[in-house]
């Protein structure tokens, strides 16, 4: 039998519309994937991070933090660690970062490691280098830092005017403050180990020697290493050569460091008093700090705050044991990642 068309009015506007409505649902139900059996909970997802070859380096980074194509990596040894980094980008911020991979295999590495973590949550200071994210992936640790436009060995040649010089020497002693008053001994303060910026803000690259406390030799070690720091800046390199083969200051004739003009006289008698304070560490970081040639920058001090934390000796930890302790350390940050999860 041939089907009759259908008469007009056959149906009202109404159910025609609720029809055509089924029918388009039906439409979609038959074209819907069967439903996936679901994957066990993670705490990240394998999907929210690449898998990066960097010179050499396999890299497993986040999609937050995506290296820019044609960018090559520099391996760096320190006095504290020994890490791989790249430059990327935070594209939750929008702003550059640095993006560090250290090894795990040896109990001092991941000492330092723990070590930075720690204090660094505990003790934060606009002048030491901060760590924005962690994660574990495989035996590495990766760690997301500030991009620094460069290091104080960079500016050195750069005939630095007394405010420039005046406020790096505020912001080194700044860093210094918190550390010696918490029983912290940094112990490698540099021309190389000290970023900055081109508006000159400086930071230390680590919270310092995991393995020593900051005993009255080893404080004094850290000022005199920024008096070291002042005399390059303000001389040039034959005269601060010449000044560093003196073993005893007490002999040097200050008049003839910095002989500038009437103009500067007071500025630079200050600069030659506080260089000799800081290379004899004869005075405590309060006072430093409060030296006249330091006068522009002494609003901004603070209060140096005391924290109480477990100061166990990390050196007699067994390498596990300390991996523990780090471990613990990474869940306190928003999405840590371990070598379970990308499995």
């Amino acid at each position: 039998m041939n089907p009759q068309p259908l008469k007009s009015g056959t149906f009202g506007p109404t159910r025609l519309a609720v029809l055509q409505i089924s029918f388009l649902v039906l439409i979609v139900l038959d074209f819907r994937s069967p439903p996936r059996k679901r994957a066990v909970c993670k705490k990240v997802s394998w999907s929210r991070y690449d898998s990066v070859n960097i010179s050499g380096h396999l890299l497993m980074l986040p999609r937050r933090f995506p290296v820019q194509a044609g960018l090559s990596g520099t391996y760096a040894t320190t006095t504290h660690l020994k890490f791989f980094s790249s430059s990327g980008a935070d594209l939750l911020t929008e702003e550059n970062v640095i993006i560090r991979k250290t090894l795990l295999k040896d109990q001092e590495q991941t000492a330092k490691v723990y070590h930075n973590l720690k204090w660094g949550r505990l003790l934060p200071h606009p002048n030491i280098l901060s760590i924005l994210d962690a994660f574990e992936a495989g035996d590495s640790l990766y760690t997301v830092t500030d991009m620094m436009d460069g290091r104080l060995v960079d500016i050195v040649e750069e005939h630095l005017n007394h405010f420039v010089i005046a406020k790096i020497v505020y912001q080194l002693l700044s860093a210094l403050e918190p550390l010696h008053s918490n029983g912290l001994y940094h112990g490698n303060i540099t021309l190389n180990s000290v970023f900055i910026n081109t508006d000159a803000v400086l930071k230390l690259s680590s919270y310092g020697d995991v393995m020593q406390c900051a005993n009255e030799e080893k404080t004094k070690e850290d000022i005199m290493s920024v008096g070291s720091i002042l005399a390059r800046l303000l001389l040039e390199e034959e005269s601060f050569l010449n000044l560093s083969k003196i073993k005893n200051y007490n002999d040097l004739d200050w008049r003839t460091i910095l002989q500038g003009n009437t103009e500067s006289g007071l500025i630079d008698f200050h600069a030659r008093n506080i260089l000799y304070l800081l290379l004899g560490a004869r005075c405590s970081l309060a006072d430093l700090l409060r030296h006249p040639y330091l006068f522009t920058f002494r609003k901004n001090a603070g209060n140096v705050p005391l924290i109480e934390a477990d100061r166990r000796d990390l050196s007699s930890l067994s390498l596990s044991d300390v991996q523990g302790l780090l471990r613990d350390e990474l869940n306190r940050y928003e999405s840590p990642i371990s070598i379970q999860d990308v499995q």
